[in-house]
């Protein structure tokens, strides 16, 4: 559903109740609304050139804002994109029945009207601006309803489903993005510790288009159990002109993976290695929310296990560094073969320890609470015997699992842990985000500015908030002041497999001496968050050491805190950079690797 312009005559809410009832898909109650891609409200509406202020005084990016339309017998709703303008959608992954979902968008858009309304009445008497936009507060206090309801069992949504009408003579092109919400999180985490956003090209050609977008591979975002966007932007520069008579996220049970049916395998064979999952399998809770407990009798288990000479490891969807912190807290970790953590499929990983230690797939059992886990491991590895989690409290009785107490069977965990301690010293368990990262194929360009691209560097100054590392923001007589000064000025362009994301960031910096060494001054550096977490701050920050020279003695970043911008100060402090005697920060590039060998850069 939308979140339509209540200023606007209403249209009444229709839907086919019978289609509804039969309609096998579940699928997610989401409210999208017109967003900003850059956004700082409301300290950007004094700054921006493109401020356009709506009836409740917020920024204006869709034309006349989501108004309903009828085509024929339907309902849609008509937009054009302007500049920097979005579609957005707080994330929730909890599945509905096609029928309960109608009723709940049904009741959730009549009663959002009438909160409109007695915001309007209250506000006439009230100086708080808050009540202008009270409906905003409901669509999000429904979706963490919603967020609260989903149970861990439940699986993932795998489709996206779109019915728009392109009223452009060419074919638009959108990016669907699906990521973690960072400005939303309780904590500071890393890129490395979140699952990697997925973005998907969508391309509408000219009329009538029904399409299904597979999104299985956002599994890992619907289910770290973190707050989460769908957003639906223009690629590049374009302002689309649409219908959208549909836009929803289900989950197709004709889509999902199918475990292999009972009986189809006979496991008879004695099992080598057991895998388990974490979160609500040896563990209850989910890490990545806060604190977790680890079952009764799972220490035990891995004890006796140990002894006959099984082996165990972990295949989990989590942050690599904090489950395997929890582990070691548990005293597990010593337990556990070649774990794999991250944010790939499970049956991927479980590939990884198979092979790695040397073994038939068809000598594994894998142990996960989540169905849909367990039906992608079986669709993938039909030999490998997938449990549920009730199937630990029985697990020492199993048949496949007896082995036998000897002075081999209690050395074999310490074979196999020689064996791949050599692999294991040179993983990293981010690695994950970095071959996600080097499968984008992203291109950086880094060239001085013209005069064509001043109105672009406009807009990054004035509107960039979280990757904007000097804090500073200019109207446009002190931009074209210092475009004029002989500082190094230079912009960022970056492409992509997905398409061009265009110019993405600009730079001032300075070169200056530390005695007969080179010093690198950056000034104003602004990103946009479009390419958040691709290390282009890193490779920008190599390429203005290689332009002043193999002996740079130092890199200074003059950094200034913001409100906004600790995201930036994240990147920093990850690169290696640290605070300075006088402020901003400061790197020595002679002790960092600063390359970024999954990126090609090109300069001019």
């Amino acid at each position: 559903m939308f979140q339509f312009n209540y200023f606007a005559r209403p249209i009444a809410w229709r839907g086919d109740r019978a289609a509804a009832a039969a309609d096998p898909r579940a699928k997610l109650v989401l409210s999208w609304a017109e967003h900003c891609i850059e956004c700082a409200a409301p300290s950007c509406y004094a700054s921006c050139d493109l401020y356009a202020p709506t009836e409740a005084g917020k920024c204006r990016r869709i034309e006349n804002g989501l108004v309903p339309v009828m085509a024929g017998p339907r309902r849609g709703v008509e937009l054009r994109f302007k500049r920097w303008g979005k579609l957005e959608a707080q994330g929730n992954a909890t599945l509905l029945s096609a029928g309960k979902a109608r009723t709940t968008e049904r009741f959730t858009a009549l009663a959002a009207r009438q909160v409109h309304g007695l915001g309007q009445i209250v506000g006439r008497f009230s100086a708080a601006p808050r009540w202008a936009t009270a409906h905003e507060a409901f669509f999000k206090r429904v979706n963490t309803w919603l967020e609260r309801r989903r149970k861990p069992s439940d699986p993932a949504p795998n489709l996206v489903l779109v019915e728009a009408e392109n009223l452009e003579a060419a074919p638009c092109e959108l990016l669907l993005t699906i990521a973690v919400d960072k400005a939303r999180l309780t904590r500071d985490l890393t890129a490395s510790q979140l699952p990697p956003p997925v973005s998907i090209p969508i391309t509408l050609a000219p009329g009538l288009n029904r399409l299904s977008v597979p999104v299985a591979d956002a599994a890992a975002v619907f289910e770290c159990g973190l707050p989460f966007n769908f957003s639906l932007a223009p690629l590049g520069s374009a302002t689309p002109h649409l219908i959208l008579f549909e836009l929803e996220v289900v989950f197709d049970p004709d889509q999902a993976a199918k475990p292999v049916a009972a009986g189809t395998v006979e496991f008879t064979a004695p099992a080598k290695l057991v895998v388990f999952d974490l979160d609500n399998t040896l563990w209850d809770g989910v890490l990545l929310e806060g604190d977790v407990r680890l079952r009764d009798g799972i220490r035990y288990l891995f004890v006796e296990l140990d002894e006959r000479g099984i082996l165990l490891s972990v295949a989990s969807k989590n942050a690599p560094a904090d489950a395997l912190e929890r582990l070691a807290s548990l005293g597990l970790d010593e337990f556990m073969l070649f774990p794999q953590i991250g944010w790939l499929p499970k049956s991927r990983s479980i590939k990884t320890i198979v092979e790695t230690i040397d073994i038939g797939i068809d000598s594994v059992i894998f142990i996960d609470d989540n169905p849909f886990e367990r039906a992608e491991v079986s669709a993938v590895h039909p030999r490998v015997e997938v449990l549920d989690d009730r199937s630990i409290a029985t697990l020492l009785d199993h048949p496949r699992l007896q082995g036998a107490k000897t002075a081999e069977s209690r050395s074999r965990r310490k074979m196999y842990q020689e064996a791949v301690v050599r692999t294991q010293a040179a993983s990293s368990f981010g690695d994950d985000y970095i071959e996600f990262l080097r499968s984008c194929e992203l291109v950086l360009t880094i060239r001085p500015d013209t005069p064509a691209d001043h109105d672009r560097i406009a807009e990054l100054v004035q509107r960039t908030n979280q990757l904007n590392f000097s804090g500073r923001k200019y109207d446009r007589a002190a931009i074209a002041a210092a475009l004029q000064d002989d500082r190094t000025h230079l912009v960022i362009e970056c492409n992509d497999r997905f398409g061009s994301y265009g110019t993405v960031g600009f730079c001032m910096a300075h070169f200056e001496a530390v005695g007969s060494a080179p010093r690198v001054v950056v000034d104003d550096f602004m990103l946009s968050c479009r390419v958040q977490g691709k290390f282009i701050e890193q490779a920008l920050i190599h390429h203005l050491v290689n332009m002043a020279g193999a002996e740079t003695a130092e890199v200074f970043i003059d950094f200034r805190k913001t409100d906004r911008n600790r995201p930036a100060q994240l990147v920093l402090e990850e690169i290696g950079f640290t605070t300075g005697a006088t402020g901003g920060y400061s790197l020595d590039p002679r002790q960092v690797d600063l390359s970024v060998p999954f990126m090609t850069v090109r300069t001019a």
